[in-house]
Parts: C-alpha cells; sequence; structure tokens
C-alpha cells in the first residue's frame, strides 16, 4: 500500500465530458489521421486537431508554447498573416477556459469526424473553421512535422502496452465499474489539451492524450488511456458506482456526495488496476496516477486513507460496491463533525 502523502507536482488529469445522449457517426475523412488500432482504441494524429489544440494552448498559457520565430519570419506574408490572426481570433475566442465551452465541444466532434450532432449552428462554428483553413499551411511549413512524429512516437510506445494488457483491463474495468467499456473507442494524440494532459468526452465518447506531458509516458501511458476511458463509465449522475455513491450519501446522512469523490474513486479504481496488472505481468513498484502525481498531497487529502481503507477491499473483491460505498461515506461524514 503507498502513502498517502507523497511527492506534489503541478499537472493533473481532467475529463471535461459533457453528455448529449446521441450516437456516434460513422467516422468519415479520418483515414490520413489514423496511426495505430487496438481491440479498444483507435488511435488519430491528425493536423487539423493539433493546430487546433496548439492555438488554444497558446491562447491559455502565460507564455508562448513551441515559439518558431525564424520560421514564421520565414513564412510568406499571407501565411505569417494568416496565423497570426488565427491565433489572435483563438486569444478572443477561448483564453478563458470558463467561456465558449459548448463552442468547443461541437467543434472537437466536427475536426473528430462526428459530423451530425448540430451542438451549435454551423455559422456560429464557421469563423473557427475560416481561421483554422488560413492558418494551416503556416503550421504545417513550420511544426507540424516535428508534432507529428512525437504523437506516432508516443502512440508506437503505447501500442504494444496495450497488445500486453489491454484485453485484461477491458474486462477488468468493466467488472469493477459494473458497465461494459466501449470497444475501438476514438483516441485524437496531439500536443498539449489541458493543462491536465488528458480529457474526454462521453456519448460519443472521445479521447484526447497529449504527447508532450511527461506524466503520460512509459507504463503511465497505459493508465492514462485507461483513465480517460473509465470516465465513459463514470460521471457526474452516471454510472452504476455513482449510484452506489449517492445512495451511501442517503444512508449515512450527508446532505450531498463530497465534492471531487467520485472523480477520486475513478483515478483510484483504475489506478489500481492498472498497478496490479502491472505487478502480475512482473512491471514491480508501479505507481498509480493519484500517488505519483501528487494528487492525495495538493488535491484531495481527506479522501486517501478512506479509500485505502474502504475501497480498496472492494477492488480486492472483499467487499461488494454498495458495503464500500457505504463504508467510505460513513467515515468521510464523520471526519466532518
Amino acid at each position: 500500500m503507498q502513502p498517502c502523502t507523497i511527492r506534489a507536482l503541478l499537472i493533473f488529469l481532467t475529463a471535461a465530458i459533457p453528455t448529449y445522449g446521441q450516437e456516434p457517426s460513422a467516422l468519415a475523412n479520418r483515414e490520413p489521421s489514423f496511426v495505430a488500432a487496438t481491440r479498444g482504441f483507435v488511435f488519430h494524429s491528425d493536423a487539423t486537431i493539433n493546430l487546433h489544440d496548439f492555438l488554444i494552448w497558446n491562447a491559455r498559457a502565460e507564455q508562448p508554447i513551441d515559439p518558431r520565430p525564424d520560421c514564421v519570419s520565414d513564412l510568406p506574408g499571407a501565411e505569417r498573416q494568416a496565423l497570426e490572426q488565427a491565433q489572435e481570433y483563438y486569444d478572443q475566442t477561448f483564453a478563458d477556459p470558463a467561456a465558449n465551452n459548448r463552442l468547443l465541444v461541437a467543434l472537437r466532434y466536427e475536426l473528430a469526424g462526428f459530423t451530425d450532432l448540430s451542438l451549435v449552428a454551423d455559422e456560429v462554428m464557421a469563423p473557427a473553421f475560416a481561421e483554422l483553413r488560413a492558418a494551416a499551411p503556416a503550421y504545417r511549413t513550420c511544426w507540424w512535422t516535428e508534432h507529428d512524429a512525437r504523437n506516432r512516437e508516443w502512440i508506437a510506445e503505447l501500442v504494444p502496452r496495450l497488445i500486453a494488457h489491454e484485453d485484461f483491463l477491458r474486462a477488468r474495468l468493466s467488472q469493477l465499474y459494473e458497465a461494459e467499456l466501449n470497444a475501438r473507442i476514438p483516441v485524437d494524440v496531439v500536443g498539449y489539451v489541458s493543462f491536465g494532459g488528458a480529457n474526454s468526452l462521453v456519448a460519443p465518447d472521445h479521447l484526447m492524450i497529449s504527447s508532450v506531458d511527461p506524466a503520460n509516458k512509459g507504463d503511465s501511458a497505459l493508465e492514462v488511456v485507461f483513465h480517460e476511458a473509465s470516465h465513459t463509465l463514470l460521471g457526474v449522475e452516471r454510472g452504476a458506482v455513482w449510484e452506489a455513491l449517492e445512495e451511501a450519501v442517503t444512508t449515512v446522512g450527508l446532505e450531498q456526495l463530497p465534492r471531487d469523490l467520485w472523480h477520486t474513486v475513478l483515478f483510484f479504481t483504475t489506478g489500481k488496476a492498472v498497478e496490479a496488472r502491472l505487478a502480475e505481468r512482473g512491471v514491480a513498484n508501479y505507481e498509480p496516477y493519484v500517488y505519483r502525481e501528487g494528487l492525495f498531497d495538493r488535491a484531495w487529502p481527506q479522501f486517501c486513507e478512506p479509500l485505502e481503507a474502504h475501497w480498496e477491499p472492494y477492488l480486492e473483491g472483499r467487499i461488494d460496491m454498495a458495503e464500500a460505498a457505504r463504508r467510505l461515506l460513513e467515515e468521510l461524514n464523520e471526519a466532518q463533525r
């Protein structure tokens, strides 16, 4: 068992998981970006989605991300101006992470090939697409070759791990979350995604994962892809684990579910499943993300010991989910008194 207090870093995973209840359309025009597929996931490295990600991250970062002034200054004037105008549009439209979320979701789905969702009007999305088209030549000249190469390298390092472990982990997580994990979930690999290095959309499912974030490297890549996939099985007001936690809230007399508890349970559940699988296959000393990146130190210290005491027995098959949820919420309720 890992201790609840370990080193803290500045990056952690987040998940934006709006649910719209629609079936995914056929993924059109994605063959040029296709890199690899396994039973569970389909990986893409797409120039337009990476440009979109690059512009968003530059709009939100305090310092320019991956600036290449020499290359940019050598561009034809019209291409350089188009890039600058696109960045200005993204700065004005998307710099605030809390603003225009529905537009961002709509753009992401459209770029990922889900073309029949109609989350916002076409005329609302049109300016962003116009800026992306205009900026594409500059991005391809100055960045895309290297960005695409690092995305493909990340995928190439992950695929053998998936071949070795994904059938087991898909079955194990389906068992723990009491819901079947979907097959062939589309994953776009990009540079940055967000401060968290990965996120997910649900129904239809789409994952984005950073090939740059150091927390997503090596065996940790296996956990990050299954962490994001686990969001399709557990979210706010969605999934058997959520229902068990909500029922336990009522049982123990809490007014509401503690903030972020469900997400901490997801981190803990998927991380422990990956840790156990790797240990079984001879990979010693793997630390789940929630420990390794210090989330219990700086974000959720109140949840660490209760999860180890009451949720881990569920993961080990010693108690059922309902009992684990009751014991977990009971201890948290006592701690609040």
